[in-house]
């Protein structure tokens, strides 16, 4: 996900490939460039947050992670980190982890160029 500061919108990109040594892949899709302006952020987690469920088996979901991205955007990207996990499992309601979580968080500072 690219998070735009500017606007604070989302941008959703789908991976291209597997992560390096998953499987062996016949066809490789072409990578891109995004533009990151200053306070951007750039997203990567593991679907096992999106896909994290409550008791109720509703779904963590994109949308979910997308609205803490436009409240906690201006956090340091630890802080940013540790309202994500908390959020998600707050929303499992105690529910057993099903997959892995990892999260990747990239900040354009201001004044970078």
């Amino acid at each position: 996900m690219h998070f735009r500061a500017a606007d604070e919108s989302c941008e959703w990109h789908r991976p291209t490939t597997f992560p390096v040594g998953i499987m062996e892949l016949k066809e490789i899709t072409g990578s891109h460039t995004l533009r990151m302006d200053p306070g951007d952020v750039l997203v990567l987690l593991s679907d096992g947050i999106y896909e994290y469920e409550s008791k109720q088996g509703v779904p963590m979901g994109e949308e979910r992670v997308a609205e803490l991205l436009k409240y906690h955007h201006r956090l340091p990207m630890a802080q940013l980190s540790k309202q994500i996990l908390s959020a998600t499992y707050e929303h499992g309601e105690g529910v057993p982890q099903q997959d892995d979580i990892t999260l990747v968080l990239l900040r354009r500072l201001p004044g970078e160029k």
